[in-house]
């Protein structure tokens, strides 16, 4: 069978973790996400890989921070979350991937490959913005407990605030597993869906009926959405934890 582009980013996207374990990942802050409120007892040393890093501000030379991009989109709409395995990735209006290089304070970004959707506005001006910093040589500085300097070649300086990535919190990897999830003025119910290896739906679980109890994740009235998660053990209260990753479909069921 062959599969169109738009079909092979879509397998990409379910298959793939937003903040992968052992890579690295730009992205937007999903609409209708929520703080997380999980605890954990872990203490976590700071390093580019166990951080998810959130844009704060942008620094060009002989001009002062701004917390806003050229096109007035807020640099907190963008997060990077850093690995092992020399990919990096963006996501805004288009998804982007790039490879990259550690060596000493240096990251070394190679050339990669963009979704195609026709970008346009304030949005479409900050990927580019966005994207155009994340290219060639970067020196990095990781300063105190939560914060990293990114310095491009003309001196342009991001600065960005860390949290623990859940991988760290929680000590392990977490499993992928999607969620379906309809929300309705009866109420909300949910149910487990399995994807075989080729990302086609294969089974489904029994539908239970309130709260999905996904951490980060608030369900959208009126919609029926696939959530994908990343269910972790939470090793101080030995239980399991889905956390919030993304929506991979979304699906209006009712205009009301």
């Amino acid at each position: 069978m062959k599969v169109g582009l738009l079909t092979a980013t879509l397998i990409t996207l379910l298959s793939t973790p937003l903040v992968w374990a052992d890579s690295v990942a730009l992205s937007r802050v999903p609409t209708g996400a929520v703080a997380s409120t999980s605890t954990n007892a872990v203490v976590v040393k700071p390093s580019l890989t166990n951080m998810s890093w959130q844009l704060v501000s942008i620094q060009t030379p002989k001009q002062k921070a701004t917390t806003l991009l050229k096109s007035g989109v807020p640099a907190q709409t963008y997060k990077i979350a850093m690995g092992k395995n020399g990919l990096l990735g963006t996501q805004g209006c288009n998804n982007m991937s790039f490879g990259y290089q550690v060596v000493g304070t240096q990251l070394k970004i190679k050339s990669g490959v963009s979704t195609l959707m026709a970008c346009s506005g304030k949005l479409g001006q900050a990927d580019q913005e966005i994207s155009g910093y994340l290219k060639g040589t970067l020196s990095y500085q990781l300063v105190g407990s939560s914060t990293l300097k990114l310095t491009t070649a003309d001196k342009t300086v991001l600065t960005l605030k860390g949290t623990p990535t859940n991988e760290a919190k929680y000590q392990g990897e977490g499993k992928i597993k999607f969620i379906e999830v309809i929300t309705q003025k009866t109420g909300t119910k949910w149910r487990e869906v399995t994807f075989d290896k080729d990302f086609i739906k294969k089974t489904y679980g029994a539908w239970h009926q309130g709260s999905v109890g996904v951490d980060g994740f608030r369900a959208t009235p009126g919609y029926r959405e696939l959530v994908r998660v990343k269910e972790f053990n939470n090793r101080t209260t030995n239980s399991k934890v889905w956390v919030f990753d993304m929506v991979s479909e979304v699906e209006l069921i009712t205009k009301k």
